[in-house]
């Protein structure tokens, strides 16, 4: 009769609840108190106004705390599960029972999976009896909780896959853990540094918003962290659900052709060493230019910082790797890193891509942005997409909008080129001058693609050319923005009024506020387009703040200085206060 291979064993699964049910019951215990006997405390408190509203806020702000437990609470189980990977006695001992290797890996993975995913479900259970039980299903719904849930589930398979895999690849628990953090931030930290060298290195690099750009995809673990308010979109649910099976599958695999000798070695795979030996050495060097750059503020000390940078990082990786400080021989390899480095370095300052002069042909553009704030046009695209459930914008911040009627996309571009042709912009550094003006200049072509610049240039060369676009009837102003918000089912909250000794007053009633906003719609329209730009002492005079809300969770907040030229804005808040 043939004999069977199951890929579980009895006796495997029985040990290992035995080794983790003790770390299941107390993460369960902790996810507990830090939501349903959360949550009932704040339905216990007579003192709320809105506990609805504390409640959603509690879910959302929670899930920041949440990200701690997905960072370590799979890294704990994997380490539980795996570690006799790591001391030759026991991986001896345990791969001479008569298992499959296969039966081994299996029946580990399966028990830590069980362990982290069933606390999760518990405490969901448990928060949907809490808001149900007490009325306030309204507030945090179930379908809200059931996202939740299945988001924080796949976090912790996919970090506990990463946890695993990394384990497979080491021979020490102490390289394991470093190495597992080194996995989950190394993308996006790496990229952050580059972005920071290239912004000295090229002229109109803007580096806040390539950060931005690269914040939500690189640095993934923020994006389960946003979940709750953001819930993933169909593309991110495939795309980190396709992540955890390709590395499920290379874990695996790891595991079938791990030899047994590498216990207490650095790196299980030779093939892997001179991967993590360049990759590291390479965040040093980044680390370092950008360090003394941003404190020196010249290119000489960032070249500095690229050899002491390259010369620790690689010194102390190799040492790392081969448990000695001689290294001697090792050092040829870093000549040859540093040469790649130097090549790097002479590439960007000749600008062999041609960033620096690559502007667009005004036909090519679907639509333009300009501001002085980098960060109003990544809050601008999560309102326009519905996305963000926290929108700010100061309405004083020149442009902060798109343009598309021709005339003001042309001017936009000629702009551009004259600044290019006339070297109007000055190379980065860390002093700002009275007159300077930061142009935030984002380009979305015909074609789909995306175009961004940034330079530092005299305010009055921006005004004199783009005051015909702030005059312009494609300008939005503060009324403008109400409308856009009414139509995504937005209620106007309140209206504070804040005074330069730093107190505030609130208008509530519903005629006084509808006299307002005519008067800021009279002001408005009388506007010239350079009085747009930030007035000397706007310390001295008023601004607004207009608060809208949808229920319980969402709210977006418009801001407007009330410099003098907004006369009629103006008169009306001092009749008000007198």
């Amino acid at each position: 009769m043939q004999s069977k291979t199951s890929l579980f064993s009895r006796a495997i699964i029985g040990q290992n609840i035995r080794s983790v049910t003790w770390l299941s019951v107390l993460y369960t215990i902790i996810l507990l108190f830090a939501y349903p006997v959360a949550m009932l405390t704040i339905i216990s408190n007579e003192y709320s106004s809105n506990t609805g509203e504390d409640l959603a806020n509690y879910m959302q702000f929670g899930s920041f705390g949440t990200s701690v437990f997905l960072l370590i609470v799979p890294l704990i189980f994997s380490i539980v599960l795996f570690r006799y990977l790591h001391t030759p006695l026991a991986s001896d001992y345990l791969h001479s029972l008569p298992f499959k290797r296969d039966t081994h890996f299996i029946s580990n993975f399966i028990c830590g999976l069980v362990g982290l995913i069933a606390p999760l479900i518990i405490s969901s259970i448990s928060i949907l009896l809490v808001v149900s039980l007490n009325g306030y299903s309204d507030a945090v719904g179930t379908s809200d909780v059931l996202v939740w849930m299945a988001t924080n589930i796949l976090g912790h398979v996919l970090f506990y896959i990463i946890a695993t895999f990394v384990l497979m690849i080491t021979g020490l628990t102490f390289v394991n853990i470093v190495l597992y953090f080194i996995f989950i931030f190394y993308p996006f930290f790496i990229t952050l540094l580059a972005i920071s060298n290239m912004r000295h290195s090229i002229l109109g690099f803007p580096m806040e918003y390539y950060i931005e750009e690269s914040f939500e995809y690189l640095l993934y673990i923020a994006t389960f962290v946003q979940a709750y308010t953001s819930p993933f979109t169909l593309g991110e649910w495939l795309t980190f659900s396709f992540m955890a099976a390709v590395l499920f599958a290379l874990t695996w695999l790891a595991y079938r052709i791990r030899p047994l000798e590498v216990a207490t070695q650095s790196i299980a795979f030779s093939a892997l060493r001179p991967v993590i030996l360049y990759g590291i050495t390479f965040f040093f060097t980044l680390m370092f230019g950008a360090f003394f750059f941003e404190t020196n503020g010249k290119d000489s000390w960032a070249y500095f910082g690229y050899v002491t940078g390259s010369f620790l990082g690689f010194t102390i990786t190799e040492m790392v790797l081969q448990k000695s400080w001689r290294i001697g021989k090792s050092f040829r390899k870093l000549g040859v890193y540093m040469l790649v480095v130097v090549a790097m370095v002479i590439g960007l300052k000749l600008d062999i891509t041609g960033f620096e002069g690559r502007v667009p042909e005004a036909s090519e553009v679907k639509r333009v942005w300009f501001s002085e704030d980098q960060w109003a046009y990544q809050e601008f695209k999560r309102f326009e997409q519905n996305e963000s459930e926290f929108y700010q914008m100061n309405i004083n911040q020149v442009g902060s909008q798109f343009y598309a009627q021709p005339e003001n996309v042309e001017a936009i571009v000629q702009l551009h080129e004259k600044i290019l042709s006339e070297n109007l912009a000055r190379e980065y550094d860390r002093n700002y001058r009275p007159d300077d003006f930061r142009l935030f200049i984002i380009y979305e072509l015909e074609n789909g693609n995306v175009q961004s610049r940034l330079y530092t240039v005299p305010e009055k060369v921006v005004s004199e050319m783009l005051s015909p676009v702030l005059e312009s009837s494609e300008t939005k102003d503060m009324v403008d923005y109400f409308t856009d918000l009414e139509e995504k089912d937005y209620k106007l909250s309140d209206v504070r009024i804040g005074y330069p000794n730093g107190n505030s007053k609130f208008v509530s009633n519903d005629a006084e506020i509808s006299s307002l906003l005519n008067a800021i719609q009279n002001d408005s329209d009388n506007l010239k387009g350079e009085n747009r730009f930030v007035e000397p002492g706007y310390a001295s005079n008023y601004y607004l703040e207009v608060t809208f809300k949808k229920k319980y969770k969402t709210q977006h907040t418009i801001y407007l200085e009330v410099y003098d030229s907004y006369k009629d804005t103006k008169k009306w808040i001092e009749n008000f206060t007198n």
